[in-house]
């Protein structure tokens, strides 16, 4: 029998939290609320897709499952850095929106705090010996003009679910071949979509990664590759589809944080 013919009831339906990449246009887009979609190679490769595609057996003889269902709740991970701190709180700097400096004071937790103020405090001092911006030392602490945080900018994948601002719900998962985006999907993946005539015949104009395209589908190719490197796209690989909705908020709070 293939893992796939297990009756549905008897699968293991468990909704979960978990963290999800995202670079900074993408950031932006989900925050301007054009982007409600988003597609990850699917891993380890396909060799047999059952009919319904939301399960298949790799390379390995083993059966997968995509690791998102519908209902997950999945928190934001981008790039930031500590922007201020004070005891067992940070505020934070976000690259994708430079120009938001006055963000939320947020709890660390208790197990996290020593570690982190350890090594923003050492962040701060090689700013003052470097003489880079404007931080300087007062009594036991630090001050720096605002928005010039000491601290170094972190990749997303070190971003704690403290310091995530986004959470997404899942609402809809499928398995399918890049290719087979629709243009609908792709200007919900964050493609500008520009319904206007142009030169009094096409049908719109696409604004993606590298320039103007006729179709949405064009756009997303293009972005994809700007991602994923030369090629990628063509090489048309397996992905799951994650439709979802999104909420402005830490996956932990209850409310949407006072600006």
């Amino acid at each position: 029998m293939l893992c796939w013919e297990v009756p549905q009831g008897e699968k293991d339906i468990l909704m979960a939290d978990k963290p999800i990449l995202f670079s900074a246009p993408m950031v932006k887009a989900l925050f301007a609320g054009t982007k409600t979609q988003t597609r990850r190679i699917l891993k380890p490769h396909p060799q047999l897709i059952s009919d319904d595609y939301l399960y298949w057996i790799a390379e390995d003889g083993k059966c997968h499952e995509p690791r998102w269902r519908v209902g997950d709740r999945i928190w934001v991970r981008e790039a930031w850095r500590p922007g201020a701190w004070r005891e067992g709180h940070i505020a934070v700097d976000y690259r994708a929106t430079p120009e938001e400096n006055r963000t939320p004071w947020l709890d660390v937790p208790e197990t996290k705090w020593e570690d982190i103020w350890i090594k923003i405090s050492n962040e701060a001092r090689d700013a003052i010996d470097a003489k880079r911006g404007s931080v300087r030392e007062i009594g036991d602490g630090f001050t720096w003009d605002r928005g010039d945080s000491p601290c170094r900018w972190r990749t997303s994948i070190f971003m704690p679910r403290y310091a995530s601002r986004l959470t997404l719900t899942v609402t809809d998962v499928r398995v399918q071949r890049l290719q087979d985006i629709s243009a609908p999907d792709a200007v919900a993946e964050g493609i500008a979509w520009r319904s206007a005539l142009v030169d009094g015949d096409m049908p719109g104009a696409c604004y993606g990664q590298e320039g103007e395209f006729e179709y949405p589908e064009a756009a997303y190719a293009a972005l994809w590759d700007a991602i994923n490197g030369p090629g990628a796209w063509d090489a048309n690989p397996f992905v799951v589809a994650l439709t979802f909705s999104v909420e402005h908020r830490n996956i932990d709070a209850n409310k949407e944080p006072t600006p």
